[in-house]
Formats: structure tokens, C-alpha cells, sequence
């Protein structure tokens, strides 16, 4: 999936997003959400741009690039990469971390889908995750921890076969609302996609751009 922003004067002047590779044929659309961002100003918190459950009508993924770029927007020009690591678990359990520049700035302990660090209470990653970060983190850190969230919340699709056979996303009440595809009416005639799921245990050849 990609994100390009273009920004003029504070202000975003132009968005367009896509995808390489997508899990259900309700996702699409997404896309076409992201021009909402036109006209707002690249100072614009992350917080007021996920509030009232806005970020669920969008693209998980796209929507996560997005702020990503706005980010980007406000600061000095040059690049900036993110190395996200969250190997299997064993026992449930697995150290996830994450590197600005080759630099680590977070690491954590994870069983299933919860932060258990030494001497402080667990954290969930769904559930009232951005308040327990931004109460920890802050600048660099706090980015990477919201980077980090959705590395770990992406990785544990690799223990599920999603296409094998095209599912009906109704078939998922519990996923209902949580992103694009899963909203009306999206939800409601959407399937699985056949054929995208990519197994790179034996290394990840990138592609050039």
C-alpha cells in the first residue's frame, strides 16, 4: 500500500493512495476517503484526525500512511526509515521492537496482543493504546510506538490462511465498523480475495522501484 501527499503553504494541497497488494474486495474504495485530507493543515494532531471514530471509515493501512506523511509534512526535508521488527511468538509470547535510522527507540514484550513490560501494569494494543502511549512517549518514541502497534497488530495475520476461499466479510460480525471494508455497505457484499497471501520464510526479495 502507498501514500503520496502534497502540501502547500501549511496545507495539504493533494493526496492520492493505492494499493500492490489488497485482502478483500471491499478495500478498494478506500482510496478515494484519503481526499477528505485536502485542505487541512499539515499541524493537524493526530488525535483530532482519529477522533469520533473517523479513522474507521478509512483504510486501516492507508489511513496509518497518511498521518505517517503528515508527519513527514511538518518536518525539515529528508528521509526517514522505520525498521519495525515482531518475530513469531513462542508460547504466545515475542519481543517486538522498533529502529528510527537504525536506532532503536521502542521495544516490548508481547503476549498475543498485549504489552507486558517489566514493572508496569500490561497494555492491550487495541483497546486504550494511544492514551497509554502518549502518556509515555513522546516525539520520535511516541511515532514509533504507534508504528510498532500496527506492525504487531499486522503481523499476526501470518498465523491465518485468509484465501483459501472467498469469505463473506459478513460472515465476521465482530470485525463489523472496524475499517472500510468492514462498514456498510462494503461489509455487507464483500469477500476475501483469492491468492494474496505472500509467505516469506525463506527471505523477502523486494522488488525494484
Amino acid at each position: 500500500m502507498w501514500v503520496e501527499l502534497r502540501h502547500r503553504d501549511g496545507t495539504v494541497s493533494a493526496i492520492d493512495g493505492g494499493f500492490h497488494r489488497w485482502p478483500t474486495t471491499g478495500c478498494l474504495g478506500a482510496a478515494g476517503i484519503l481526499q477528505e485530507l485536502v485542505g487541512s493543515s499539515i499541524a493537524t494532531t493526530r488525535e483530532e484526525l482519529v477522533a469520533g471514530g473517523r479513522a474507521r471509515r478509512h483504510c486501516t493501512h492507508l489511513y496509518d500512511l497518511a498521518l505517517l506523511s503528515l508527519a513527514m509534512a511538518g518536518r525539515p526535508a529528508g528521509d526517514r526509515v522505520w525498521d519495525a521488527v515482531v518475530p513469531d511468538a513462542i508460547d504466545g509470547r515475542t519481543i517486538a521492537s522498533i529502529a528510527l535510522d537504525g536506532a532503536e527507540v521502542v521495544r516490548w514484550p508481547l503476549q498475543g496482543q498485549v504489552i507486558v513490560p517489566a514493572g508496569d501494569e500490561p497494555q492491550s494494543l487495541l483497546a486504550g493504546f494511544t492514551p497509554w502511549a502518549s502518556a509515555r512517549y513522546s516525539g520520535d518514541a511516541l511515532e514509533g510506538a504507534l508504528i510498532l502497534r500496527m506492525a504487531a497488530f499486522t503481523a499476526r495475520a501470518r498465523a491465518h490462511i485468509t484465501d483459501d476461499q472467498p469469505r463473506p466479510l459478513r460472515d465476521f460480525p465482530e470485525r463489523r465498523g472496524a475499517c472500510h471494508a468492514y462498514s456498510p455497505p462494503q461489509v455487507d457484499r464483500a469477500v476475501h480475495r483469492l491468492n494474496v497471501v505472500s509467505d516469506f520464510s525463506d527471505g523477502v526479495l523486494e522488488e525494484p522501484r
